[in-house]
């Protein structure tokens, strides 16, 4: 119900009550008043009926009396009955029907004599209709209804429009402006309702207090929204700047679920933002259960971890990460941030450094020992060429000798074949010839000697490369290089790519070596003939360099061995099946002679796949 209707129902309700009320008042009042002129008139009736009856009564003339009666009332339609008692006996009497309430009057009928007594003949009856007095009162009554119907309607009608204007509209303004308060529109200017200038009522106090607080609220709307905005700068800010760090940033709450964590994070895990907020830390904290219950410890113990080494399996390689975690300091917040940066690149750089400090100081050691080595080598090939050459029939010198000795050249020569001395004196020329070599690579990357640099197309490069390791002795009579399905893959918009030919058909030639004899190992100890070994060599461009990749599916290696392949002397060969400086050579040649990279990835039991990386122009030779 609304509030002008409750009002004027309240207002209206009582005059109503107090109206009902002196009206049933009034009603009684006149009914009492027509009763009481009523009954005077009947008095009056009964006593003008007692005089005239005296006569009568006295000449006992009751049949003149009668008509009398009768005719007195005939002339009245009040009179409803009028009867003359003698005794106690009804001598006349006139009488209609009627069911009309009725006013009793009584008069005695009183004779007085000359000595001024009076004698009592009789006494006089008489009924009066009070019909009359009801219908005025009933008319009186309508009246009355009417004029308090067309009082309270234009009391009403007064009240109401008292009522919106002085009140209800002012309290609907009211209503509208708290409305908007409550939709977070807050008016500029608060306009009063007031009907009236210079006197204020409680109305117009609460409108300038609602104006007031308006004021106020308006003053703390402008500061809140300014705050808003700079709050929101600085979330778009921190956001922006988690964002652009490289590093994964997780910010987890004491219980150990994630409320925070920057793009990285997301790239990182591999988890849209969405999965990751508000999930429990064990389940996208990608790392061991041990890791993981370390990084809980601390978050609950409030600890610090300094950069603690983290390690993890993507894309089928071993990924190492830096983790550190520092506990929040506010007490209502609690938790933690969590720092996790991917260094499995500085890793491999510093295996590399490694690497490179090993051979700059191995390098050195390499060049002394291939100083000392080269002389008494030389003596060795020497000798075995001298010992060739006192053999030889060609010379008269070595018939007379043996000659001397009672034999001849012939002879000796057949002894010696029989017993293959001759080939073991070739065994010794050629192994010192290949020992020669390497002594003379040792030597010439020791010296870092001036090579000039030329454009070679790839795909030649590779088809000569197989070529040699088909006529390799090693390659062709140990390991059966034939057996192995090499297969080339060029990309035709790859250019010439500058190089020292010899040094990286070099490496290719090692890389070959090494693939081939993985891929017979693994075909020595394959149980099916469904295995088929096979070489990939692969060349195309990639931002801006050339990539060439020695692919095969042969033993791999661990990843131990993985990290250690390119150091000098490191082998995985049994003792006596191989130097460890293949490898070796090939980094020194690839990284320190042509400014290039040289890295390996494998995956053990599944093969392994060399990756040498070279500059496509600027490239000078060191």
């Amino acid at each position: 119900m609304r509030l002008s209707t409750r009002i004027t129902l309240s207002i209206i309700v009582v005059p109503t009550v107090l109206i009902c009320v002196f009206g049933v008042l009034s009603v009684n009042a006149e009914r009492f008043a027509l009763q009481s002129i009523l009954h005077k008139q009947g008095n009056t009736i009964a006593q003008s009926v007692a005089a005239y009856s005296v006569e009568m009564l006295v000449a006992e003339d009751y049949p003149a009396l009668e008509m009398a009666l009768q005719t007195i009332g005939r002339e009245s339609n009040d009179i409803i009955l009028v009867e003359v008692s003698q005794n106690g006996r009804v001598v006349a009497h006139y009488g209609k029907s009627s069911t009309d309430n009725a006013l009793i009057s009584h008069a005695d009928v009183v004779l007085h004599d000359a000595a001024r007594k009076e004698k009592k003949l009789g006494e006089v009856k008489l009924l009066v209709s009070e019909r009359d007095n009801e219908a005025i009162i009933a008319t009186h009554i309508k009246n009355m209804v009417i004029y308090m119907l067309l009082f309270l309607m234009l009391f009403s009608l007064i009240l109401r429009l008292l009522l919106s204007r002085l009140v209800i509209k002012r309290i609907q303004h009211l209503k509208s402006l708290t409305e908007q308060v409550i939709a977070a529109e807050l008016p500029e200017r608060v306009k009063l309702s007031s009907w009236h200038q210079g006197v204020q009522d409680e109305i117009d106090l609460l409108h300038e207090r609602f104006s007031s607080m308006l004021e106020g609220l308006q003053s703390r709307d402008h500061a809140r929204s300014a705050m808003l905005v700079e709050i929101a700068a600085a979330r778009s800010l921190l956001v922006d700047v988690t964002n652009a760090m490289p590093s994964a940033l997780i910010v987890v709450t004491r219980e150990g679920i994630i409320s925070f964590c920057n793009r990285a994070a997301i790239g990182e895990h591999q988890h849209p933002t969405d999965s990751m907020v508000g999930k429990p830390l064990r389940e996208a904290f990608p790392y061991s259960e041990e890791h993981t219950q370390i990084v809980l410890e601390a978050i609950r113990n409030c600890q610090t971890i300094q950069r603690r080494v983290m390690t993890k399996h993507i894309a089928d390689q071993l990924s190492s990460f830096e983790v550190a975690v520092y506990p929040l300091s506010s007490a209502t917040t609690g938790g933690a941030v969590i720092y996790i940066e991917n260094i499995t690149e500085r890793v491999r750089i510093e295996e590399i450094m490694l690497q490179t400090n090993k051979m700059v100081s191995i390098g050195g050691l390499a060049a002394g020992i291939a100083h000392e080595i080269n002389n008494p080598l030389g003596v060795m090939v020497q000798a075995a060429q001298n010992i060739e050459r006192r053999l030889s029939d060609s010379l008269e010198a070595n018939h007379r000798a043996a000659a001397e000795c009672s034999t001849t050249i012939g002879t000796l020569r057949c002894y010696l074949e029989k017993r293959n001395i001759l080939e073991f004196l070739n065994d010794i020329q050629s192994d010192g010839a290949r020992a020669s070599k390497i002594v003379r690579s040792l030597l010439e990357f020791s010296r870092n000697s001036e090579t000039t640099y030329a454009p070679i197309s790839l795909d030649i490069l590779f088809s000569q490369t197989i070529e040699l390791a088909q006529k390799d002795y090693d390659l062709k009579h140990n390991l059966d290089f034939r057996q192995i399905k090499v297969v080339i893959e060029v990309d035709p918009d790859l250019p010439p790519v500058p190089m020292v030919r010899s040094q990286i058909e070099q490496v290719l030639l090692n890389l070959l070596k090494n693939s081939a004899q993985a891929l017979t190992e693994k075909n020595a100890a394959a149980a099916s003939d469904t295995f088929i070994p096979q070489i990939t060599l692969r060349a195309q461009r990639v931002a801006g360099r050339a990539r060439i990749e020695v692919q095969d599916n042969g033993t791999g290696f661990s990843e131990q061995a993985r990290r250690r392949v390119f150091e000098p002397f490191f082998t995985t060969k049994p003792p006596g099946s191989g130097t460890g400086l293949g490898l070796w050579i090939a980094y020194v040649i690839v990284v320190d002679k042509h400014g290039g990279e040289i890295t390996l990835d494998s995956i053990l039991g599944k093969g392994c796949t060399f990756a040498v990386t070279l500059p496509l122009e600027g490239a000078t030779a060191k």
